[in-house]
């Protein structure tokens, strides 16, 4: 990234805001501008969520050594971070085994940005190595915790009102938790999105407002590509699918490759209504 960059450069801009920041400073809005055309032959004003997936496959097929390894080593450290955590044996009620989930899955963000980082280098087939994960966990681990924390407290919030709101007596009050259900969905759908987001140089409250919004603004682009991801992540881990060996690295490449597909209609788009 330049030093004289614009503050917007890393934001995921839209519209008129992409088209402004465009015509003062000509240079790409992103963070990062090497993006492989070859993986996007089709018209990159339409972006597919199915070819983003394939992106994401094909560079777990293609680095099957490394992808297994750093699922491995994120399995593992999710593994252990769930045993470690109290209260220690026998069967946990309900709202404890959530409680510990919750913790498991924010303490897990930096790990997450070691595998989101992974997987940026093997998409752009620039060179990955294991030693990736080391340095994505130093330079954005502290960034991804911080964005994991208000992540589950923004979930716990609304849970908890849609869960109020569920069984309070009246049934005008019942429907008021609709929209919390809906913003749940938006939060549900955007997970994916969280990490890539902060590694393209969007600050953690920033990304945490996006990343929902992508599903919503694009719902058969971004929302599509987010139930798959979540659902293949959901069954591999009920099910224990072989998958599962190579799921974090294949979830977090498909998140970033998402990204970018979204990225290079903002710039073709940008470029296009430029005089």
């Amino acid at each position: 990234m330049r030093d004289d960059a614009p503050e917007t450069e890393g934001k995921l801009l839209l519209g008129t805001e992409a088209l402004e920041t465009r015509r003062r400073d000509p240079a790409p809005l992103f963070a990062d501008d090497r993006l492989p055309v070859e993986d996007d032959p089709e018209d990159p004003l339409r972006p597919s969520p199915w070819r983003a997936l394939r992106r994401a496959t094909v560079a777990a097929w293609d680095y099957p050594g490394l992808t297994m390894a750093a699922s491995f080593i994120s399995f593992l450290a999710g593994g252990l971070l769930w045993l470690l955590l109290p209260p220690y044996g026998g069967t946990l009620p309900t709202p404890l085994l959530i409680a510990r989930g919750a913790i498991t899955w924010t303490l897990l963000f930096p790990v997450w940005a070691a595998s989101v980082h992974l997987s940026r280098a093997m998409l752009r087939r620039d060179e990955p190595a294991l030693a990736d994960l080391w340095t994505g966990f130093r330079q954005h681990g502290g960034a991804a915790l911080q964005l994991g924390v208000m992540n589950s407290l923004v979930g716990a919030m609304l849970a908890g009102d849609a869960a109020f709101f569920l069984m309070a007596p009246a049934p005008m009050m019942k429907l008021l938790a609709i929209p919390f259900a809906y913003l749940g969905l938006g939060w549900t759908l955007g997970q994916p999105y969280l990490l890539p987001l902060l590694l393209e140089g969007v600050n953690p409250r920033r990304a945490l407002i996006q990343a929902p919004l992508l599903p919503l603004a694009a719902p058969g682009i971004a929302g599509v590509a987010a139930f798959v991801i979540i659902a293949v992540c959901a069954v591999s881990w009920v099910t224990w699918l072989p998958l599962a060996l190579v799921l974090p690295v294949w979830a977090s490449a498909a998140g970033v490759a998402l990204i970018e597909a979204l990225q290079r209609r903002e710039r073709s788009r940008a470029g296009e209504a430029e005089p």
